[in-house]
């Protein structure tokens, strides 16, 4: 079987899991087919909260020396963050129409981001890196127009940061026309079947295969 991989979940409300019923999220489930796929054990840590921006997590983040430490030695880390950067700057821009407002949350986000993967980049205690997963943003207001291009100019400061260690899982197409089946009633976050649907999208663009390799762990 070998050792348990270590797996850390980092983010806002999607890796808290909010609006799914069963409390799993993506999170659990992802778990799950990953100790299926590999046939070892997963432990997960999960440090998700509720409504925090990306520069919000950044400074929990800093804070937390004990998190920290956690990822110098895992081996899956996931982070959701920009939703939240999104929502915020969404407002003032309805209100003024001025596109300023969601180029600075844009920039905001991308520096933030960077700084917070750079975090899970440290020199771990036997020199490797942990795989690092970053869950890209879906549309759940799909009637305002503008929210189509933000949220795909979002998802690119993710797609900027990918290297051999870190990468970039687009969820976008598979919400992209199944809003009322996969959004749970509050309009907003996932659903049961929503989270589901992003832990089987994690599991297919990154092969499990490969999650044992960028570990650093051999599959036994």
């Amino acid at each position: 079987m070998g050792r348990a991989l270590r797996y850390i979940a980092f983010g806002d409300s999607l890796t808290v899991g909010t609006g799914d019923p069963t409390r799993e999220g993506f999170t659990a489930r992802y778990r799950g087919m990953a100790e299926a796929a590999l046939g070892r054990g997963v432990v997960l840590r999960n440090a998700g909260t509720n409504g925090a921006t990306s520069g919000e997590l950044l400074q929990f983040l800093r804070n937390e020396g004990d998190l920290r430490r956690g990822l110098a030695t895992a081996d899956i880390v996931t982070i959701t963050a920009g939703g939240n950067d999104l929502i915020r700057s969404a407002m003032p821009y309805l209100n003024s129409r001025d596109t300023g407002v969601l180029k600075r949350s844009l920039r905001t986000f991308g520096g933030n981001l960077r700084q917070i993967v750079r975090y899970t980049q440290l020199q771990t205690p036997d020199g490797k890196s942990p795989l690092v997963i970053l869950v890209g943003l879906y549309n759940p207001i799909s009637m305002l127009p503008e929210a189509q291009f933000w949220i795909k100019r979002f998802n690119q400061q993710m797609v900027r940061l990918q290297s051999r260690t870190v990468r970039y899982v687009d969820v976008y197409p598979a919400f992209k026309g199944a809003e009322s089946r996969l959004i749970s009633d509050d309009l907003f976050h996932p659903n049961a079947e929503g989270y589901k649907r992003i832990a089987e999208c994690i599991a297919q663009s990154v092969p499990l295969t490969s999650l044992a390799e960028g570990a650093g762990i051999k599959k036994q």
